[in-house]
């Protein structure tokens, strides 16, 4: 039989024949050669979508009247209508003036600087997001919210950001801000949270007390907490609250710090990828940004190096996410492979271990102060389930008292 593929799946091919009818067959009756084919069509299919993009021409990548280059962290722009507060920005490499983009705006308990950005430029460029980070908001700085809403609109009416895209991320006071920012502005679709839960200031009664932060139902939040950081039961008990499978809480072996540029990276990808997926009509814009994600995850996890259960989730997220069809079959078909693969079983169950610890004991907050050799025996007990996975390392740690 002499046809033109049209279509593969896992149980079913659908060709095309000479008389131009369409005939759907099951993927029992390929040969092994026929198989080989499909797997190799869908491969050069795939790299084909992911070719790098070409490079815009120079007067493509210029914003009239705004200092920043591609690829490059600008020095403090000032706000047009209010000069007394400014910020960073990174445009993503492959900017363009003509297309509109996500933004992550940054807030920094000490004052955003170049060091700010540099934690998220990994992020900017798999995304194609742009970065704006605020000098001045700071913790204890009474005005910071003034000079984090003056930095919005700012860069609103100056550089081309999707609205529908907007993200709010910090650490510590700086992600404190970002809580606050989502409350106060509809427009953000998300939250990267570094090193504190969802307490806020100030507060309508007494400026000195933290609240928790009214953020609307379903928004997307990932939280990224050290494991022994003086926040993680803050961060515990926020994340009770919140929507399961519209947030997620990851820790890494630490104190109170930031966490690495591959963390924010994979904590924003999570992020994005909810707010897109709610996404139902896109707009041209959307819907190409919808298409740059799957492209985007798929690469992440082609990377070399990903844990196969990491693997195994980010397929997951691709097989449900309407983005190209070609990566979301494939992502489909590998997920199913994968499932059932130990290696992934045994990561996603040291993964629920973590939380289920995490939850049972510091769901209230001011919990783990003092050491406690009971939880420091229970941890160690499910960790030597795990005991080649780094999970286990994360549970011993997590048993310990905050710092």
């Amino acid at each position: 039989m002499e046809a033109r593929l049209l279509e593969a799946s896992e149980t079913a091919v659908v060709l095309e024949l000479r008389t131009g009818k369409r005939l759907t067959v099951s993927s029992q009756l390929l040969s092994e050669n026929d198989r080989r084919f499909i797997d190799e069509s869908k491969n050069a299919a795939i790299e084909k979508l992911l070719q790098p993009e070409e490079a815009a021409s120079a007067g493509e990548q210029v914003i009239a009247d705004f200092p920043a280059e591609p690829g490059k962290i600008s020095a403090a722009i000032p706000c047009k209508l209010s000069r007394e507060w400014s910020y960073f920005v990174y445009l993503p490499k492959t900017f363009r003036r003509s297309r509109q983009y996500p933004v992550i705006y940054l807030m920094d308990p000490g004052g955003g600087k170049a060091s700010t950005v540099q934690r998220y430029v990994a992020t900017a460029e798999r995304h194609g997001v742009i970065l704006v980070a605020s000098k001045e908001a700071k913790n204890g700085f009474g005005p910071s919210d003034e000079a984090v809403q003056a930095m919005v609109a700012d860069v609103k009416s100056r550089l081309p950001v999707l609205a529908e895209l907007s993200f709010a991320s910090g650490f510590s006071g700086g992600s404190r801000m970002a809580y606050l920012l989502a409350e106060t502005d509809p427009s953000i679709a998300g939250i990267l949270a570094c090193g504190s839960g969802m307490g806020v200031y100030p507060d309508e009664e007494n400026s000195k007390v933290c609240r928790i932060a009214k953020l609307r139902s379903g928004l997307p939040v990932c939280s990224l907490m050290g494991t022994n950081c003086f926040n993680r039961d803050e961060a515990v008990s926020s994340q009770v609250n919140l929507d399961a499978g519209r947030s997620k809480l990851t820790f890494f072996p630490g104190k109170h710090a930031w966490a690495s540029s591959e963390l924010i990276a994979d904590g924003f990808s999570f992020v994005l990828g909810v707010a897109l997926k709610d996404v139902t009509k896109p707009t041209p814009a959307l819907r190409e940004q919808q298409l740059r994600y799957s492209r985007a995850i798929w690469l992440r996890v082609m990377a070399p190096g990903l844990r196969v259960w990491d693997k195994a989730d980010w397929m997951a997220v691709l097989a449900g996410f309407p983005g190209e069809p070609l990566i979301k079959t494939t992502a489909t078909q590998t997920m199913a492979k994968l499932a059932k693969d130990p290696e992934v079983l045994a990561g996603r169950a040291a993964n629920e271990a973590v939380n289920e610890f995490a939850k049972k004991h510091y769901a209230l907050y001011e919990k783990g102060k003092s050491p406690n050799p009971d939880r420091e025996a229970e941890a160690e007990k499910i960790a030597s389930k795990f005991q080649s996975l780094p999970q286990a390392e994360i549970l011993r740690m997590l048993a310990k008292p905050k710092a």
